[in-house]
């Protein structure tokens, strides 16, 4: 097992893979308190004890961007799940309990497994948004990092086009701010959705569950897809440097925006 809290250069050091490994540790080494349950943590619990912070707070931006990116791999991976009682409070799976931390949880599978995975999981693919992360997985398996950036991009701006258009088209006409631009970028496209999900959650009640989940995809992962997108694409300053890590965690997370997109193109 881990060491708990970890220090201080860990903290500004550690890249994705190691942290996963780290936090299921942290998950397995509570439930080993208590054999009987899957024992739940809150988010603020864990941070409180991997950076041994009471307040959790985060000196080093990249930690606190990494934890978050681990969250959704070992959500991805079904080794813990989020607690029906709270957003926050994460529960750690059978699966989670039985997992060798010894074996690295980060991997890159067949393309084809790849996509199977995810249209498993969260339901078929628009073909254009299915084709930009085949591309962005084979990118990804060259090490070309830039362009596995780039396409996952793509895929989820392709997905913010066809989710703003089913949006339009099953909304209740409503005031001024309902307008629609197909025309729109998909920034602005996005943000149009946005504003809809308060209606949407009153027209569509039995649903509110998932457009809660809509609107933290496109508040979080869509809008990190997007800007390191951007960052690869238009003309910076600043020269992007991937981090294989974290862009390989990114490109295994989409299924989890696909399914929160999918859930929504299922309301008609």
């Amino acid at each position: 097992m881990a060491a708990f809290p970890l220090d201080k250069s860990l903290q500004a050091s550690i890249l994705v893979d190691d942290l996963v490994i780290v936090v299921l540790q942290y998950f397995q080494q509570v439930y080993s308190t208590n054999r009987n349950v899957a024992y739940p943590m809150q988010k603020l619990n864990i941070l409180s004890a991997l950076t041994g912070d009471n307040d959790a707070g985060f000196e080093n931006s990249t930690f606190n961007q990494n934890f978050d990116f681990t969250l959704i791999e070992l959500n991805q991976k079904r080794l813990i799940a989020k607690s029906p009682s709270s957003t926050d409070t994460y529960v750690l799976t059978g699966a989670g309990i039985a997992y060798d931390t010894a074996k690295p949880i980060l991997e890159l599978t067949g393309v084809d497994e790849f996509l199977a995975s995810v249209e498993r999981n969260a339901g078929v693919l628009d073909a254009v948004a299915r084709d930009y992360l085949r591309e962005s997985f084979l990118a990804a398996k060259s090490n070309l990092w830039k362009s596995s950036v780039f396409m996952l991009g793509a895929a989820a701006e392709r997905l913010i086009y066809v989710l703003a258009e089913h949006v339009n088209a099953i909304l209740t006409p409503g005031p001024e701010t309902n307008k629609f631009n197909s025309d729109a970028l998909a920034k602005t496209q996005k943000d149009w959705v946005v504003r809809q999900i308060p209606q949407l959650k009153k027209q569509f009640a039995g649903s509110v569950t998932c457009f809660r989940e809509l609107e933290d995809t496109l508040n979080t992962l869509f809008a990190i897809y997007r800007r390191q997108r951007n960052e690869v694409g238009h003309p910076n300053p600043t020269v992007f440097v991937p981090q294989p890590a974290r862009e390989k965690a990114l490109l295994m997370s989409f299924e989890l925006s696909a399914k929160a997109v999918n859930d929504v193109l299922n309301i008609t």
